[in-house]
């Protein structure tokens, strides 16, 4: 099974945004990274994801187009398989001086049965 993650934000707060961008960002990948730290990437759920968001703020949204699932040949071991994939895109806001931020962590889960 792979898992990729990913982490960015949009700013509420347009006027040097630039020189706010990195240390806030900064603060939610570390603490997001000391997160999945404690677990195995290979086995987190979007749910695990959605529980980190929500502990910074409790209206944390998952957005999730559904699970696909497709069966694939693979000629080398002469049998079939299921490919599973499921992505979401999970937000939360962070306030940091007033100004609103939108932080938005992509999540890609891909398994082979």
């Amino acid at each position: 099974m792979s898992t990729t993650i990913s982490i960015s934000r949009k700013s509420g707060f347009h006027k040097s945004d630039a020189l706010r961008e990195d240390t806030l960002l900064r603060e939610e990948a570390l603490r997001f990274s000391a997160w999945l730290a404690e677990r195995e990437l290979e086995t987190v759920t979007m749910n695990q994801v959605l529980g980190f968001a929500r502990e910074a703020d409790a209206s944390a949204a998952l957005a999730r187009a559904g699970v696909e699932y497709e069966w694939v040949w693979v000629p080398e071991e002469q049998k079939w398989i299921l490919v599973c994939r499921d992505e979401g895109r999970i937000t939360y806001r962070v306030d940091e001086d007033g100004d609103e931020d939108l932080v938005e962590i992509r999540v890609a889960i891909s398994a082979r049965y």
